[in-house]
């Protein structure tokens, strides 16, 4: 993947219609879709905020599985630090099929002037938050159980699913076949880090077989 250079980004200022009809012009942003013009037509995920034509929009089949999809949670409190965890994922993880989750009307707006691929989760909040802007240690607590709830509502229909907070550095291991090879090697249904340090988890599908969980520690390196 190329890197976004200044003389695109400069053509594409003097023409934001660019994008739609070079398809070169559009890839070499993929990893930075923020720096197209704000809600560019050009993507084809553009104004989809439904969770489930979004996740179906967006999902890619990898190794024998059918549907995956990385989700990763997103508020404008963080929005550059995502951006960072986007172009990571991006560029070095090679994840090409993920998209956000917003559970606030200004974030998921602010989302979406970024061009990022937004769904609205705000159904999944098992109650209300107190401020959504500034969250409360309540409110922290409410927005992993929504993580949860989400998680959970994607592998009933059939999504193996990472799941990622916004402040995660993806380094240049292709993301879904390090966790599909890390599950294989461990025979388990999923991954996540040992309490406390809820980064990201993983959870696959296995229609006929029971869910075992397995929790990694970053320490316990093979």
């Amino acid at each position: 993947m190329e890197h976004p250079s200044r003389v695109t980004f400069e053509r594409i200022q003097a023409d934001p219609t660019l994008p739609e009809r070079d398809a070169s012009v559009l890839a070499e942003f993929e990893a930075a879709p923020w720096l197209l013009p704000p809600r560019t037509k050009a993507l084809n995920y553009t104004g989809v905020h439904q969770l489930d034509t979004l996740a179906e929009l967006r999902s890619m089949p990898m190794g024998n599985l059918t549907r995956t999809v990385v989700v990763m949670l997103y508020s404008r409190s963080v929005s550059i630090v995502a951006q960072n965890t986007i172009y990571s994922m991006v560029k070095f993880g090679g994840v090409r099929n993920y998209i956000v989750a917003t559970w606030d009307p200004d974030d998921l707006q602010a989302c979406a002037d970024l061009n990022l691929p937004c769904a609205d989760v705000t159904s999944f909040l098992p109650t209300r938050l107190e401020e959504a802007a500034n969250p409360t240690a309540h409110d922290q607590l409410v927005i992993k159980w929504m993580r949860t709830l989400l998680t959970a509502n994607l592998v009933k229909q059939n999504y193996a699913v990472i799941c990622s907070d916004a402040d995660v550095v993806w380094t240049m291991k292709p993301v879904w076949e390090s966790f599909l090879g890390f599950a294989a090697f461990v025979d388990a249904d999923g991954a996540m880090p040992e309490p406390g340090r809820e980064y990201w988890l993983t959870v696959l599908v296995h229609p006929q077989s029971e869910i075992s969980i397995i929790r990694y520690c970053p320490s316990q390196r093979k």
